[in-house]
């Protein structure tokens, strides 16, 4: 039994349907970060870094009794503040070391060009030994840059990066051994004696052919191709090195990081979630932990650049040891996300649970109130037990001293689910949903439902007060305007697309589809502007040949059927025969969105494009931790436009975290136990 129930605002992002916090967990959350915020963090940090105690605002104007302040000081304070801001830049990810190794690649590979013609003409020769010694320094420093930018755009392209960029090295020598060795090799073929001096170079040798074939003093063109040849030979042997100690290496690479993201379980559903955390990294180290050294799908993983650890996750003890360093960097947890995304749901609560026990495990030193709680997210596919499983992990909220963790659950169903009532809610407006059959994504999608239109009427409150201002009459009239209203300003237009979507008629639930003439009548008769019917059941249910019948029969204008099919990843974009939408079950990870139905309009732009939300089935697959804290972020940032969780800062991002983690906290030490009983109404959304 519980103490207290808590049933509060935003009983939703962190608990719905799919998610890793029961149905019934309320999160109150009132503001967030703002400008002020930021200009109140510029002038505290000048008050730390003002001699005289006095902000930079403030000190600018001119010391205590007039006297300005000099040139030298407002230039130093200028210099100060640029480097302030360039920190805070890289911590936020805004400047990566990507972008900034990128930025000099252009430059770089112009003055390799330059130089490398100028030493093919000969001109260096004339130098005297220090501007020898400068020009093959400033080649080799450009060349050994342009090489490892050229490797960096390569390494997600293919796993073969390192051998192209290494033929690529070795063309160059052998250019330069052909133009070097032209003059002084007379008497001989010309052109294949240069190459094979140039591959003696390769291995090591030193052909000693010059003084006594017409070249007293060595080229320099020569003596670059015998450098660049010996790096050649060095980094195929670390090469070697490097592969035959890769899994040693994988491990110290990923001990020594501080913000470690940790995957296990490699499969064709997770490749795809793996490649956009690839993409999405959030400064953070991409750990692949896979006990198979053969698996078919490993170069691919080595392709996107993962560090890969040949183990598993398990109570033996050597793998506790290499989890608990990979986990943890000096005092603070290193371990910022884990996906647990194994074919086989039990393993991967099992494997949960060991990483749970070695977090907690590390005591209270650990724990960093200033800093949010690493995210456990575990692939179960079943939406019932992953509902089940969620809810069990905050009934005890709060009743340890160590490290504490979020613990969610993605799978294929509840992904599946979230992205049909994305698509059915928002692309065509109001109208009547039917969902068939009795299957666990007849569940899903019911569920999801309540969820995604609760989350609607929460927003439409927020952004209500705003809404009334901006528009002249009341909000009971913004509320009844058509669904395809344009012509309003934008937040009176994000408050009607979401009190649209609030009001949505919940659909119906039908055991089996009814015969053609029946779903005719049944579109004939109908008050609402459009049908949707969703069938769940296995594809092998239904007969294509008698559903391409039904579709000939129907209005495609008003209706559409979404179809499941075994060959489909995701939700096909273009329909067939007219209204037949075919899906698939997927885990995500779509290098594009391509769930949007582009001919629901037509012609006509969609009236509320910008406001449409970002498919779960594109990039990094959200769990129910990061849809709560996504929702308490769109509460108070929603006037400044939607969709704007991605391109905020990494730090207001983990405040919504924080927020969650202290507010759970909170209530569990005020003696509050969280239930998994699903709220009987939705009433209370708007009370933040």
């Amino acid at each position: 039994m519980v103490d207290k129930q808590a049933s509060t605002a935003a009983d939703l992002g962190a608990g719905a349907e799919e998610s890793a916090v029961p149905q019934g967990t309320g999160i109150v959350v009132a503001g967030g970060p703002s400008d002020s915020m930021v200009d109140a963090t510029d002038a505290r940090d000048d008050l730390a870094n003002n001699e005289g105690g006095v902000p930079t605002s403030m000190a600018a104007a001119g010391a205590p009794g007039g006297a300005p302040r000099p040139a030298y000081r407002r230039w130093l304070l200028w210099a100060d503040r640029q480097r302030r801001r360039l920190r805070n830049a890289w911590q936020e990810g805004n400047i990566t070391p990507g972008r900034v190794f990128g930025f000099f690649a252009f430059p770089a590979a112009v003055v390799f060009v330059v130089f490398t013609v100028c030493l093919m003409t000969g001109e260096p020769q004339v130098l005297g030994p220090s501007g020898q010694f400068c020009f093959v320094l400033v080649l080799g420093a450009t060349g050994v840059y342009v090489s490892l930018v050229l490797g960096a755009w390569l390494r997600p392209r293919t796993r073969h990066a390192f051998f192209f960029v290494l033929g690529g090295v070795a063309s160059y020598v052998i250019l330069l051994a052909v133009v070097g060795y032209g003059p002084c090799l007379q008497g001989r073929v010309p052109f294949f004696t240069q190459i094979y001096y140039a591959m003696l170079l390769m291995i090591g040798g030193s052909p000693d052919v010059l003084g006594s074939e017409g070249c007293v003093i060595e080229p320099l063109p020569v003596q670059v191709a015998e450098y660049t040849a010996l790096a050649v030979l060095f980094a195929a042997v670390i090469r070697l090195i490097v592969e035959v100690t890769s899994p040693r290496l994988a491990v110290l690479t990923a001990q020594h990081s501080n913000r470690v993201v940790l995957v296990q379980g490699l499969n064709a559903d997770s490749l795809p979630v793996i490649r956009s955390l690839t993409e999405n990294r959030d400064g953070a180290l991409i750990v692949l932990v896979e006990p198979d050294p053969d698996h078919p799908l490993l170069p691919q993983a080595h392709a996107m650049g993962v560090q890969i650890i040949e183990g598993e996750i398990s109570n033996r003890r050597a793998d506790r040891v290499w989890l608990r360093k990979v986990i943890t960097h000096r005092k603070g947890i290193a371990l910022h996300r884990a996906y647990l995304l194994g074919d086989n749901d039990t393993l991967n609560i099992a494997d949960a649970e060991i990483i749970r026990q070695s977090i907690a495990s590390l005591g209270s030193e650990y724990r960093k109130e200033h800093l949010p709680p690493p995210r456990i997210i575990v692939r179960v596919d079943r939406y019932q037990q992953a509902r089940y499983y969620s809810a069990e992990q905050v009934k005890n909220w709060g009743d340890e001293d160590g490290p504490r963790v979020f613990i969610s659950t993605i799978g294929k169903t509840q992904l599946t689910a979230q992205a049909l009532v994305q698509r059915v809610m928002e692309l065509r407006g109001p109208g009547r949903t039917v969902v068939v059959g009795v299957s666990d994504l007849a569940l899903a999608f019911q569920q999801e439902w309540k969820y995604q239109q609760a989350a609607a009427m929460h927003l439409a409150e927020a952004l209500s007060p705003e809404a009334a201002r901006e528009y002249e009459g009341s909000l009971d009239e913004l509320r009844c305007l058509p669904w395809g209203e344009t012509g309003l300003a934008d937040i009176p237009r994000m408050f009607v697309f979401q009190s649209h979507k609030a009001k949505m008629t919940h659909p119906l639930a039908w055991d089996e589809l009814p015969t053609a003439v029946k779903l005719k009548q049944f579109q004939d008769t109908c008050d609402e502007p459009t049908v949707t019917i969703l069938l769940t059941d296995p594809p092998e249910t239904y007969s294509l040949s008698s559903l391409e019948e039904i579709a000939q029969q129907l209005d495609p204008n008003k209706t559409r059927i979404f179809v499941p099919r075994h060959n489909v990843r995701g939700i096909a974009e273009y329909p067939v025969l007219g209204c037949l939408h075919f899906y698939g079950f997927s885990l995500g990870g779509f290098d594009r969105e391509d769930v949007r139905d582009r001919t629901a309009w037509g012609q006509t732009p969609h009236p509320f494009q910008d406001q449409l939300t970002e498919s779960p089935l594109l990039g990094v697959p959200p769990d129910s931790w990061l849809r709560a804290a996504k929702l308490i972020s769109d509460s108070y940032g929603m006037s400044r436009g939607a969709n704007t969780w991605n391109q905020g800062r990494r730090s207001d991002r983990e405040s919504n975290f924080r927020t969650l983690w202290h507010t759970l906290t909170m209530f569990s030490r005020s003696g509050y136990r969280w239930v998994s009983v699903e709220p009987t109404d939705y009433q209370g959304l708007g009370a933040c």
